[in-house]
């Protein structure tokens, strides 16, 4: 395989990693899936992507070398493009990561290759991706749903004796706790733990989605 081909789309797979990890962190778990459309995150991938493009072009012609272009278009993906707290949790972790790598290339007394860091930081960033896909999606609830073959299946429908007063309260055009605290700073647990106090189970996360 020519090394020369594969060398430098590979050198800036490192910051599209982490920003596939990033956007899927906000979508995923910060709670912004409860109010965006996955195809608005769709198209804010794209944009996001062909902004990378743009600023792999000026680094490569500045730097002169893929690989150290790579490099220097993850740190600004990660400076200016993610937001602080991702920024600090994926930093700390490829810290951590190239650190215990490096430690153990030097124990095995073999040279470090900028190429090397690069690899392993594009690794790290998908590895960081399906993380949150993987946190995301309930395996366990979907496996115990799964009927085994041939399992007999409940249909008794009947109405008890003394059914329950069930409320279901929906609180019409009101986000969630965590983009009121993370967009706006405003707390409303008393909101919510009268409801607790009150033996009530509130749906965390429970919203519309903005289509």
């Amino acid at each position: 395989m020519d090394k020369k081909r594969t060398t430098p789309v590979s050198a800036y797979l490192t910051a599209f990693a982490f920003t596939l990890a990033y956007l899927l962190y906000q979508y995923l778990l910060s709670g912004i899936s409860n109010t965006v459309s996955p195809g608005k995150t769709v198209s804010t991938l794209v944009v996001f992507f062909a902004l990378l493009v743009v600023l792999a072009f000026i680094a490569y012609k500045v730097l002169k070398d893929h690989t150290k272009a790579g490099l220097a278009l993850w740190l600004v993906a990660e400076l200016f493009l993610f937001s602080q707290k991702f920024f600090i949790i994926s930093g700390i972790v490829a810290v951590v990561v190239v650190l215990l790598w490096m430690a153990l290339t030097l124990l095995r007394k073999k040279k470090i290759a900028v190429q090397y860091v690069s690899f392993l930081l594009t690794a790290l960033g998908f590895g960081l991706a399906i993380g949150m896909l993987s946190i995301r999606v309930p395996w366990a609830r979907i496996f115990k749903h799964i009927p085994e073959r041939n399992e007999p299946q409940n249909s008794d429908l009947s109405v008890p004796d003394s059914p329950p007063d069930i409320y279901y309260i929906v609180v019409d055009a009101y986000t969630n706790s965590y983009m009121l605290t993370e967009l706006y700073g405003f707390d409303h647990s008393k909101f919510t733990d009268h409801f607790a106090i009150n033996q009530a189970l509130p749906g965390k996360g429970r919203a519309c989605s903005i289509r």
